[in-house]
């Protein structure tokens, strides 16, 4: 494991019916230390989190942030697929990765 050098955000996202989605853009916008974070990944590309996975590196380190940084899934011609999430991050090695699914209502 990269422990204290990475922290990001994954997870899945599965449609109305359980079923994994590949093919979405998953786009994290915000701040980690005062810079900008524009980061983007694609769902079915991290299948270590399960099906429809995607994995997005925000920082090489563990940083603390709180309501600065926001998640939002996309299908690939850039409609809004999802609202905006925000979601914290701890300066913990133990606890570097976020975990957020989404699943259509």
């Amino acid at each position: 494991t990269l422990g204290c050098n990475w922290l990001g955000v994954a997870g899945q996202v599965f449609d109305a019916s359980g079923a994994p989605v590949l093919n979405l853009v998953v786009v994290v916008e915000g701040f980690l230390n005062d810079q900008p974070v524009e980061a983007l990944g694609l769902t079915g590309l991290a299948g270590s989190y399960g099906p429809g996975g995607y994995e997005i590196q925000l920082a090489n380190s563990a940083v603390a942030s709180s309501q600065s940084l926001f998640i939002t899934l996309f299908d690939l011609n850039g409609t809004p697929l999802s609202d905006p999430v925000v979601f914290d991050t701890v300066a913990d090695c133990n606890k570097n990765v976020v975990i957020i699914n989404f699943q259509r209502k």
